[in-house]
Formats: structure tokens, C-alpha cells, sequence
């Protein structure tokens, strides 16, 4: 066999074979899917604008500087008290419970 005479008879099977055929409601079904997405809104789209990051940002950095601002003074304030005073405080140790042990 030649060359043309494969091509020929290639031809000739295609040409018997069936066009394949979507299942049905194929195209209403597809329709209604491309539909439902088109309708969903994006769940998270409205945290990424600019009205929405610089505020929480802006507010962030406050309580951030707040807090820093706060711990300072707390820090310097405890700064006066000796060692043994912080040590006497944290076990309770300058609580007599009515009796003198002295």
C-alpha cells in the first residue's frame, strides 16, 4: 500500500464515524453553573481596599505605641524598688499574719 492509499482509507473511517453528541440539558445546565459563579460575591475582596487597611493600620500602630508608652512607665516606676523589696512582694514575705516572729 502507498502512502495515498492510507490516507485515503484514514479518511474514509473518519468520515463513518459518529459526531459525539453532548448528554442532555448539557448547555442549560453549563448556563445556570456559569450563572451561580458569576452571582457569588467575593468574600474577602472588601479587606484588601485602601478605606479599609490604612484605619486598621493607623489603629495598630497606636495600640502598639500605647502599650510600649505604658510598659515604660510601669518600668521606670518599678526601677526605684530595690531587689529585696521586689522579692519581699512577690512571695508575700512582708505580710505578718499576726503574729511576730521577731
Amino acid at each position: 500500500m502507498n502512502k495515498e492509499e492510507q490516507i485515503n482509507k484514514t479518511l474514509d473511517a473518519l468520515k463513518e464515524m459518529r459526531q459525539a453528541e453532548p448528554p442532555p440539558f448539557f448547555y442549560t445546565r453549563l448556563k445556570a453553573r456559569m450563572e451561580r459563579e458569576l452571582e457569588q460575591k467575593p468574600v474577602l475582596r472588601w479587606a484588601l481596599k485602601p478605606a479599609f487597611v490604612i484605619p486598621v493600620l493607623v489603629l495598630t500602630v497606636a495600640l502598639n505605641v500605647t502599650t510600649v508608652l505604658q510598659f515604660k512607665d510601669v518600668n521606670s516606676n518599678t526601677a526605684e524598688t530595690s531587689a529585696a523589696d521586689t522579692f519581699a512582694q512577690e512571695y508575700n514575705l512582708n505580710t505578718t499574719y499576726g503574729v511576730e516572729l521577731y
